[in-house]
């Protein structure tokens, strides 16, 4: 009996230790997940402070059995602390492209793309960027008396932000006959905005205006 005793023991015994490591090999075969980590920091333009709070994404299109994707998934994203410092880490994934997409209050949204290629798993990308403050000019344009049929006022602007919700889409704007409106342009803020107004026919004039950041510039054009 006792022998019997010994013999199971000494069965279970082995059994554990055989159980052990069958577990030690599997945990040694479990690698880590390979990972992306983007991190840099985003200040403003006009004075190259961070910006706190601003928020950050990551986006990827995906590649996968030979197909690419056109959409955008996104990957991760944070915001930036109180020095506008960021940090974002993810699991690898088969892409071929990326898309960092900045966005804060008051400031012009940033999209940002970047190749697969360009990007490392095995060190930090550190990618730093600037963010233009919101700012507009809103020209009063008014025809006075003696107003005619027939007058016609040319704005030529000579320099100014495109791409936005409400930029400039052209550098060139005509208003003919009687014309009593106002039209607003957004642009960046803490430049100047320069443009020649032409009454044709009779003269024109060139000025500038310093755009004051996150606010609106009256300029009266009156003919």
């Amino acid at each position: 009996m006792v022998k019997c005793e010994k013999e199971i023991k000494f069965i279970i015994v082995r059994k554990l230790i055989y159980l052990s490591a069958i577990l030690l090999v599997l945990t040694a075969c479990k690698k880590d997940p390979i990972q992306y980590t983007f991190d840099g920091k985003i200040t403003e333009s006009v004075g190259g402070n961070g910006l706190s709070g601003v928020s950050v994404s990551i986006y990827q299109i995906p590649f996968s059995s030979s197909v690419t994707s056109n959409n955008y998934v996104l990957a991760g994203s944070t915001t930036t602390d109180s020095e506008g410092n960021y940090s974002i880490t993810f699991d690898r994934e088969k892409v071929t492209e990326f898309k960092i997409n900045l966005d804060y209050d008051g400031y012009y949204k940033r999209d940002i793309n970047l190749n697969s290629g360009e990007i490392s798993s095995e060190n930090n990308n550190t990618t730093n960027y600037e963010m233009d403050p919101k700012s507009w000019i809103k020209f009063n344009i008014n025809n006075e008396f003696p107003a005619d049929q027939n007058d016609e006022l040319n704005i030529l602007l000579l320099n100014y932000r495109e791409g936005c919700q409400d930029c400039a889409t052209s550098d060139y704007y005509a208003y003919e006959g009687i014309v009593d409106t106002s039209v607003v342009f957004g642009s960046t803020g803490a430049q100047y905005f320069n443009f020649t107004y032409i009454y044709v026919g009779n003269t024109s004039w060139s000025d500038s205006v310093y755009m004051t950041p996150f606010d609106t510039v009256n300029y009266a054009i009156n003919y």
